[in-house]
């Protein structure tokens, strides 16, 4: 419930943002529906992993190992993304990219 409750809030602001940002005509829960279903499968290949490459190897030990590896990982990948879309809308307003303070509309 805890891993649950931590990754569909972060799908759901990265991929409303995704779509605000290219104006696709489309809606988050598509996007959720694929990841759910690569993390099945991840959970599946660990599952495979772990029968044939770890035998040896308790199973607290493989998710512990393979919970610091998924850390990174998305920590990694959270920040591109950050990184991804602060270039984005930095190069559709030349003011953000100048240094320049944003003036408002009147």
């Amino acid at each position: 419930m805890g891993l649950f409750l931590a990754y569909i809030p972060i799908q759901v602001a990265v991929f409303e943002r995704m779509i605000a940002l290219f104006k696709l005509k489309a809606n988050a829960g598509f996007f959720i529906y694929i990841c759910d279903a690569l993390g099945y499968m991840g959970s599946v290949s660990l599952l495979l992993y772990k029968e044939f490459f770890m035998k040896d190897m308790s199973w607290s030990r493989v998710l512990m190992h393979f919970s610091y590896l998924l850390t990174l990982t998305c920590a990694v990948l959270l920040l591109l993304i950050v990184l991804f879309f602060n270039r984005k809308i930095g190069s559709r307003n030349p003011a953000v990219n100048n240094g320049k303070k944003l003036q408002p509309l009147n």
